[in-house]
């Protein structure tokens, strides 16, 4: 079994949503998933987001739909932007004041979220790794 690439249905979703929540101990929340496109976010250049309410434990995810995601070195997994979009919802009381501190926290999160995935389905980290070679590519 490999992780979701794409949810086929918001109910597959739903379904991995509750999954992980149970997980990472946040069933007590109340989660609502969005698939969006670009212009949906509130930020810019995003797979994924998550605006959450720490006092009532409340949240809305997006995840990028795929077909806006574009050829990147890392491959589209929706269940690997739920897992990270499910950590600021856990982390949320950390707090991202400061432009380099918002940063070392994405790049946490996203190296839990990766590894999580990996020890759930027994895989490597170069699962999500998008690098292709041509036969034909010489120096």
């Amino acid at each position: 079994m490999l992780p979701i690439e794409k949810y086929e249905n918001i109910q597959q979703a739903i379904d991995n949503l509750k999954e992980w929540q149970l997980r990472l101990g946040l069933n007590n929340w109340a989660i609502k998933i969005e698939f969006c496109e670009p212009h949906e976010f509130v930020g810019d250049n995003r797979d994924g987001e998550c605006e959450y309410g720490l006092g009532c434990k409340s949240a809305v995810i997006r995840i990028l739909k795929q077909q806006y995601y574009g050829d990147r070195l890392i491959k589209y997994c929706a269940e690997r932007i739920l897992v990270h979009e499910l950590l600021h919802c856990a982390w949320g009381h950390l707090g991202t004041n400061s432009d380099g501190r918002n940063r070392l926290l994405h790049s946490i999160q996203e190296d839990m979220a990766r590894a999580l995935i990996c020890a759930k389905y027994n895989i490597d980290f170069d699962w999500f790794f998008n690098i292709h070679y041509d036969k034909e590519d010489t120096a």
